[in-house]
């Protein structure tokens, strides 16, 4: 149910699914008695309305709370320092968001995921993502023991 693009089919299916569940968490915590109510929270409760409300607002992948948890978890771990993370977090979603809109105006920069893992002019392939790459130095220097 929460990715984005779903087929009739499969919101139909999904809908029945998390019904059912809902029914029987229900049948099992709650047994129809009005003091073990508490047990059935709104998030349960709101499982049942995940499939009408992906036919009236669209897939919750798209527009729903976590989607902008996630996003800022991402830019979370991006930080380098830790001197003034507010500040870091910013230019890490500045930045993120440029690239994004390159990404939309000109598609065709990053044609596929081979460019981004392409080992640089020089450089040497060691495998599981790691490269060897070549000396930067303008000048060769001796190196002692």
């Amino acid at each position: 149910m929460y990715q984005l693009k779903l087929s009739p089919e499969q919101i139909k299916e999904g809908n029945r699914l998390l019904c059912e569940f809902h029914k029987e968490f229900e049948d099992l915590y709650v047994q129809r008695c009005a003091e073990q109510i508490h047990f059935l929270c709104h998030s349960i409760h709101l499982l049942t309305h995940i499939g009408p409300e992906t036919i009236c607002a669209g897939p919750l992948g798209c527009y729903a709370q976590w989607t902008m948890e996630t996003a800022i978890g991402n830019l979370g771990d991006e930080i380098c320092q830790d001197k003034d993370p507010y500040a870091n977090i910013a230019q890490r979603g500045l930045l993120r968001a440029w690239i994004n809109s390159i990404l939309s105006i000109m598609p065709d920069v990053l044609s596929s995921k081979d460019e981004l893992t392409k080992v640089p002019w020089g450089g040497k392939d060691l495998g599981n993502g790691y490269a060897l790459l070549q000396a930067c130095q303008l000048m060769a220097i001796n190196v002692s023991d």
